[in-house]
């Protein structure tokens, strides 16, 4: 079995209050320089005032709401240099300097793969539940998840591991999904917000960072 952690999501959340989602359409991100000119428009696209969805083939979408707005990455095929959401929600932000900005959200999902469905399915729970009858019901195992929470100085942190399968190309590969959350609040004024949720965005690398190193503790040694 490889312990090797495969990132498949990148999604950012920039939370915001009273946030216009008619704004967003493919014309506004091309004119203002937050994408380019020549990216091929998917499937799934539509304006209204409560939300608007931009979707495009390179696997990249935002979806805008009165209250947010959402940035999702495939990095099921790409290099770390390769990402390049949280630069286009970066532009954006800054294409909207006014905007009551509240909090910032980067989230990455990934799996590490396992020999078997049995194999996925027992991982959580043979390595973080103690030995007890809660283990198993009239026969049945245990199906667990468990969630590490921490707050940090100026973010907080979670990371939840379950054991499930990854369809990859119609194959369902057996392996313990981990999602990680990385939480910034917003404070200021106006213009101070703009410019904190500017830092919030820039600190997505340390967090791919901590992602990453976690997991490596805990399937590389880390856990007994």
């Amino acid at each position: 079995m490889s312990n090797e952690l495969k990132i498949v999501e990148l999604a950012i959340v920039v939370v915001a209050q009273n946030h216009n989602p008619t704004i967003l359409n493919s014309d506004y991100l091309k004119y203002n320089g937050i994408v380019p000119d020549n990216w091929e428009i998917g499937e799934g696209v539509f304006t209204s005032d409560l939300m608007s969805k931009v979707a495009f083939k390179n696997g990249i979408t935002l979806i805008s709401q009165l209250d947010k707005l959402v940035l999702l990455e495939s990095l099921s095929d790409k290099n770390f240099d390769e990402i390049i959401g949280p630069t286009i929600i970066l532009k954006y932000v800054e294409s909207l300097p006014k905007v009551d900005y509240r909090g910032v959200g980067i989230n990455f999902r990934g799996h590490v793969p396992m020999g078997d469905e049995m194999e996925a399915s027992k991982y959580v729970t043979d390595h973080f539940i103690n030995d007890g009858p809660w283990k198993a019901v009239n026969g049945t195992e245990t199906q667990s998840s468990v969630q590490f929470e921490y707050v940090l100085e100026n973010y907080s942190f979670s990371l939840s591991l379950v054991g499930t399968s990854h369809i990859k190309e119609d194959q369902e590969i057996p392996c313990v999904l981990l999602t990680a959350n990385f939480h910034f609040e917003i404070t200021g004024n106006i213009d101070e917000k703009v410019g904190r949720t500017k830092e919030a965005l820039l600190k997505w690398g340390k967090c791919i960072d901590q992602y990453q190193s976690l997991v490596s503790t805990i399937f590389n040694g880390g856990v007994k």
